[in-house]
């Protein structure tokens, strides 16, 4: 995809009062620039006990058709709430492709990810919701990906 703006000139009238409505309506160019987001986690149960040495790691797969999304900014707000009720202050960690092993360990390959251990001291249960954003313009995904039609 690409971005886009608008402008609106107002033209003058009498009496100031010129009415504007803008309706944006916006889809790709086809289902294969249509942007994916895969997310797991390493939990292998609904009930555990999450410490400093066995952390949850969540994943994240971000992809246009095929093609991995790169330099995108995906974010986790992860709130709990208990059996009382009480919900937790929401906590937010950015999921990484970095490749550095801590846990990401292909750099650019469109899965982000991150261990997940603040804010997880509450027993309850866990709402995770994840935004992706362009970066503020830096993401982007290769033209071709092997494999994907001509």
């Amino acid at each position: 995809g690409m971005n886009w703006s608008y402008s609106l000139e107002r033209l003058p009238s009498p009496d100031l009062t010129n009415t504007h409505f803008v309706s944006v309506i916006s889809h790709p160019r086809n289902t294969l620039e249509s942007i994916n987001v895969r997310v797991w986690s390493s939990l292998d149960s609904h009930a555990v006990r999450i410490t400093g040495t066995s952390p949850v790691i969540l994943y994240a797969e971000v992809t246009v058709g095929r093609a991995p999304v790169l330099d995108a900014r995906v974010t986790a707000q992860i709130q709990a709430i208990n059996q009382s009720g009480y919900m937790s202050a929401v906590t937010s960690t950015d999921l990484l492709d970095n490749g550095n092993g801590d846990p990401d360990l292909r750099r650019q390959d469109g899965i982000y990810s991150r261990y997940l251990t603040a804010g997880l001291n509450v027993e309850g249960r866990y709402t995770i919701k994840l935004t992706v954003t362009d970066n503020h313009g830096k993401a982007f995904a290769p033209l071709k990906v092997y494999g994907e039609p001509t």
